[in-house]
Parts: structure tokens; sequence; C-alpha cells
């Protein structure tokens, strides 16, 4: 078949049965476009495979792998990665389009200038008994066909398309970093919310419909709705932050409907003999309700009931620190361009990126190999140059410390105490200056024995180092108290877990900052050693796969800064800055983290939203050519970051 101009993706997960209707209505498309079929397998199914070739349907039909992370914004990303087509059509396995569909969507789309969305089916699919309760209808007579569903104005703010009636340009769609695959649901709003932003206007093509299947057991339902009402509360929050002016849900609505919800309803739908009617509608309010409470607590009440309240958008760095040097602390080669761009070009700014050493020729990582090095020498002397480049005309300084995939985790404590020396002898020479550190924002892997035995061990380690090296009193983290301020050196390349390794399948490789072994290094000895470091990295990569489906993970080395500007500022007895590490932060809004820090140092924190400038964002992130591949591929984390219109940051003051 020739390049198709459109592709459909269908998000598959658990619909072997309903996915052949949508398949048939596929292709039964009428004076359609040439177009083909992606399906993103979400679940790893066994069946899918043998269900599409059984079917043999026309058009062709594609299954891809998108069983990486669950959730249907994930797959339809997957989807979009893997299309030929150069306008994308989403729909759903267990719904039904009708057969002017793909040719009604796909003419509404024009790339740079609109996307589209269509209408929404209801009687075609859905009994009377869950149909009234969803539109909000009382018992009464037949409903007049058709009932169809338009897109609206969402929280009072723009209208969006449902995701499984949307259409847009690939290459609009890569431009967005694609849908958020951190959100459960609600990724049409924010998608169709960020499109509009960014200048494409949404066209409503009415003749575009799709029957829609809607929930019909009553656990099915109330979990919906739970997951529809915390959403609500996540967008409208996240929104607030951003200046959308979005309406709130307040906590007085959320408290007077769980009292009055049960008084009303649960005798009507208790009784014996209760319609069913009656029962979907209480699952809906009261999954509505449960969830939007659940999201008031989590997103609401971190910042209101523990001290941070709402910024005022639009601020600029001068509103954090009129007129005091500022020192930036990026523990990557990225990190303060991504998350605080609208502080390098203030006055008196500096930037010091923590962990830019090179490490030992022949050390390799698989990000390393990922991203086209045969070693991490090569890659990290690289990646110094584009942040060179990115950080043109701003005054910063690559320090030697090693990244945690490549560093000896025993030799950390010792490294991180001349990082403080450094940090505290700055502020000697800056009195009224400023520290600004991540807050290592994002979902924490569990330690397992084997972590918390080997961590024991290092710490151990480190302060015998520690003593031997200075003869210096150790603290009670296993510090060198005093350290000097001597220029920071490289750390001896040994084994560590690469946090950014995502493949299970390297579960059986050898440990991936460890040189090749000798020829001489065999044995008993030497082959229980590399037994253990696999089962070790297995479980490590069980344990990063079960966090990582709650959210982004947190980064090591950015809580190892966050935590070393802290005991300095304390110490100092000045102010410091913690700022929201974009993506880490993006699924996982980093108030419980500064609300943490602020109760463990005494502080208050003050929050503020800063207004980067974000062509020149994009333009300093575009140097870093040899991440974007890796981390964008082609919708991901790296375009993210560069997404949102504010960047977060909390002054802890004492």
């Amino acid at each position: 078949m020739d390049t198709p101009d459109v592709t459909v993706v269908i998000p598959f997960s658990a619909a072997l049965d309903t996915l052949p209707l949508q398949l048939a209505a596929l292709a039964g498309q009428v004076d359609a476009p040439p177009f083909e079929v992606v399906i993103a397998d979400n679940e790893g199914s066994a069946g899918l495979a043998e269900l599409v070739a059984a079917l043999a349907p026309v058009p062709p039909v594609r299954v891809v792998d998108a069983s990486g992370r669950p959730g249907a914004a994930h797959a339809r990303n997957a989807g979009a990665a893997a299309a030929r087509g150069a306008t994308l059509l989403f729909c759903d396995a267990d719904d039904v389009v009708d057969p002017r569909w793909v040719a009604g969507l796909a003419a509404a789309v024009e790339p740079g200038r609109s996307f589209a969305a269509g209408c929404l089916r209801l009687d075609q699919l859905n009994p009377a008994w869950t149909l009234r309760p969803f539109l909000g209808l009382e018992p009464g007579p037949r409903l007049e066909a058709p009932v169809l569903q338009a897109p609206f104005a969402y929280l009072g703010y723009l209208p969006f398309g449902y995701s499984a009636n949307l259409a847009m340009a690939r290459t609009d769609l890569l431009a967005l970093g694609g849908m958020d695959a951190t959100l459960t649901c609600g990724e049409d709003v924010d998608l169709c919310w960020r499109a509009q932003e960014s200048g494409l206007a949404m066209r409503t093509v009415p003749g575009a419909v799709v029957d829609y299947r809607l929930r019909t057991t009553l656990r099915d339902i109330f979990a919906q709705r739970r997951a529809y009402g915390r959403a609500q509360v996540q967008e409208s929050e996240r929104s607030l932050l951003l200046g959308r002016p979005v309406r709130r849900t307040s906590w007085s609505w959320a408290l007077r409907e769980l009292v009055r919800m049960p008084l009303q309803s649960l005798p009507a739908t208790m009784r014996p003999g209760a319609a069913r009617e009656d029962r979907v509608r209480a699952a809906m309010q009261y999954g509505g309700v449960v969830g939007a409470a659940e999201g008031l607590v989590r997103h609401s009440a971190l910042r209101q009931g523990l001290g941070l309240a709402s910024p005022r958008p639009g601020a600029t760095g001068r509103a954090l620190a009129p007129g005091r040097p500022l020192l930036i602390l990026s523990p990557h080669l990225d990190d303060a361009v991504l998350s605080v761009s609208a502080l390098l070009d203030e006055p008196g700014a500096e930037v010091w990126t923590v962990f830019a050493g090179v490490p030992a020729d022949g050390v390799s990582t698989a990000w390393d190999r990922a991203c086209g090095y045969d070693s991490g020498a090569e890659l990290v002397r690289d990646r110094r140059l584009e942040d060179a480049a990115a950080l043109a005309g701003i005054r910063h300084r690559h320090l030697d410390l090693l990244d945690r995939a490549y560093a000896d985790p025993g030799e950390r404590p010792q490294d991180l105490a001349e990082l403080a020396a450094q940090l505290r002898a700055w502020l000697t020479e800056h009195p009224d200056g400023l520290l600004v550190a991540p807050s290592g924002a994002g979902v924490a892997v569990p330690s397992g024995p084997a972590d918390r035995t080997r961590g024991a061990v290092r710490r151990l380690r480190g302060a015998a180092r520690a003593l031997r090296r200075h003869g210096a009193p150790t603290g009670s983290s296993g510090m060198p108290n005093g350290a000097s301020g001597a220029p920071i050196g490289p750390l001896t390349a040994l084994t560590a877990p690469d946090a950014r390794e995502e493949d299970a399948s390297t579960a059986d490789a050898l440990p991936r900052c460890a040189p090749a072994p000798s020829r001489a290094a065999g044995g008993a000895r030497a082959a229980a050693r590399t037994g253990a470091q696999r089962f070790l990295h297995a479980d490590m990569i069980r344990r990063r796969r079960r966090a990582e489906r709650q959210g982004m993970l947190a980064n090591e080395d950015h809580a190892a800064v966050r935590e070393t500007a802290l005991d300095v500022a304390v110490s100092a007895g000045v102010d410091v800055v913690l700022y929201e590490d974009l993506p880490y932060g993006m699924d996982r809004p980093a108030e419980s983290t500064v609300a943490a820090a602020a109760r463990r140092t005494g502080r208050s924190a003050r929050p503020v939203l800063l207004a980067p400038d974000r062509e020149r964002k994009i333009a300093r992130a575009a140097h870093y050519r040899s991440q974007i591949p890796q981390v964008s591929p082609p919708v991901g984390v790296f375009a993210r970051a560069l997404e949102p219109a504010a960047e977060r940051l909390w002054l802890l003051e004492g």
C-alpha cells in the first residue's frame, strides 16, 4: 500500500469482544481518503494479533506495542509515533464510527491552523436505564433519537473534543508533545486546551458521529465517575496555576454533597425492587463527589492546608528576589533550561551544573548506547558542549561530580560535602545571594531489603573513607564536618543502577556501568557476584515498574542537590528557593515535597509563578540534540517540559 493520507489510531485494552464491530465500521467507510488503522496494544494482549489476522480487515491494520505504561493517552501517543499518515484520527475499540466519519473528520483538519472534533451518539449502544442518568434525566417517556453529545466548553474555559472522536495533524500533535500520558483521564481536555492556546482552532464536525458505549455495571460506572471527579480537580488546580480563568471545585460543595447524598439517595437505592436507573444515578453521583473530594485532598489541600498559598501567575524573577545574586543549581546538563528558564536572564544569575563530570574511559551505560555513543565519556563531553551553547551569555560552571549512572555510591557523601563547602564559599562572597535548587519532585522508587543493606554498607564505607582522608569527625549524616573547599574531583566509575533504564529485558544484562569483564575474571566468585547483580537489578526494575504506574519517577541526583542546598542554607541562616523539576513534577506536583522541606527546616514557603519567554526556552533546549531523540521519541517528556506556560518556584524564608 502507498503511504496513506490518514491514520486511525485505536488504543486497545480488554476489548476483544467489541473491536470487530469497530473494524467492520472502518472497513465500510464512504468517500474516505486512503487511510490505515493502527491499534496501540496497551495490555500486551495475547489474542489481539490472532483476532486481527483472522478478520483480515480492509483497510490494513497494524498492531503496535503500547504496553510500556498503562493508560489510553500513552497508547495513543505510541500509535501516533507509529503512524504513516499526515492526519491522525482517534477513536476507541469499544465504539462504532459512522460510515462517513473518516471523510468528514479528516477534511476539517488543516495543519498548523485547525484540528477537529465530532459528536458522540448515545442512543444506539446504550439501554435507557444507563442513558437517562448519564444525561441527567428523570424516568419518563422514550427518548427521541438521535441523542447526540457535541463538544462543549469545560470548566467555563475553552471547548474540548472527546478522545473517542478527535482528529489532528501529526505534526501539530508532535509539536504539542502529544497527549499527557500521566493523566489517567481528561487527557483530551488537556490536549485540546493546549492546542487552542498554541493558536490552533477547534472545528466541530456534526456529521462525524461515533456511537459511544457507556459503562453498564455499577462498579464500572462508579469508578469512571470517580476518575472524572479527580481529573476535574486536577485540571482546574493546574489551570489556575497557569493563569487560566477556570471554575474551581469548592470544599464546601464537596462536603455538602458527601453529607446530603446518603440521606437523599440511599433509601431509594436500597429498597427492594429499586429501579436500575436509580442505582445507576446514585453510582454516578457518588463517584463524582468522592473523586472530587479525593482530588481536593491531593491537589488543593496540599497547597492550602500546608501553608502553600496559590501563587500569582505572570511574575518575573525580580518578584522572587529583587536585585539579589542567584546561584541556580542544575543537577544535570539541561535541568536549568527546562525548569527555571525565566531566571536565566536575570541580572546576577549564575548556573552551576553539578553532575557534569566526565566518566572514565570504557564505562558505558544503556543510555549512552541508546543515544548512539560507545562510551559515557563521549556522551558527557558532547553534552557539556551542548549545555555551553544553550547557556551562551549566561555565567555558568560545570562541576566534576559524576551522574549516578557512572558514580560509586560510596563516594557520593564525600563529594556532596565538597559541594556544600563550595556553596558556603559562594555565600561568603555573596552575602545577599540566594541558592536556587530543585525540589526533587516525582514518585520515589521504594527500596528493597537489599537496597537498605547495601546503603548501610556504603554509608559506613563513606564515613571510613572520610576519616582516612580528612581525619575529621563525622556528622550524623556520615559526611565530614568542615570539609575543605577544594575543587570537586571526578569519582571512580563503578556499578550503579541507571534509573532511566526502562526496558525490563536488561534485567538479564551485566551491570550497565561496569567496564567489560576481563578474561581473568572467572571462577565461582565472579559468577556468584554476577548472578547476584543480575538478581538485584531485576528486582530494581520490578520496583521501578510498580512505582512508575503512579507517575514519573523522581531523580535521586535532584534530591541530593536539594538536600545539600537546604543544609547549607539552614546552617548559613539564608533563604533558599526550590523549583519544580520539569518534567518530573508535571504529574506529581512538588507541593508535598516543598511542604516537607519547609517543615523540616522550620521555614515558610512562599510560592512564585514565573512566566518564561517560551520561544527563547525552546531555542535553548534545541541545543540538547543528543538527548531529544531519546527523551522525547517523538512525543515524550522532553517536549512536555517545554509545554507549561509558567514555571513554579517556592521561596523558603526563615
